[in-house]
């Protein structure tokens, strides 16, 4: 099986101080047809950055899991 993950992130500086704000999963058999979807906004818990890049509004995250609320679910689905 495989998982396809799409992070949407608040920059694109990996050793900074950005931040995920979505997270996509596609869960794929061996034969590559879909077992299932996930997704989740998530609660940067500062500044969005550059909206243009992710498409998120602040209305769509301020009321978010942060990222600590929804870890363990993420990590059991891949």
């Amino acid at each position: 099986k495989y998982a396809v993950i799409d992070f949407e992130t608040t920059g694109l500086n990996a050793r900074g101080h950005d931040r995920v704000v979505e997270i996509g999963l596609v869960l794929l058999r061996s034969d590559l047809s879909i077992e299932g979807t996930w997704s989740s906004v998530v609660n940067p818990e500062r500044d969005l950055g550059p909206t243009h890049i992710h498409g998120l509004t602040g209305s769509a995250c301020i009321h978010a899991p942060v990222f600590a609320q929804i870890a363990a679910e993420f990590l059991e689905l891949i």
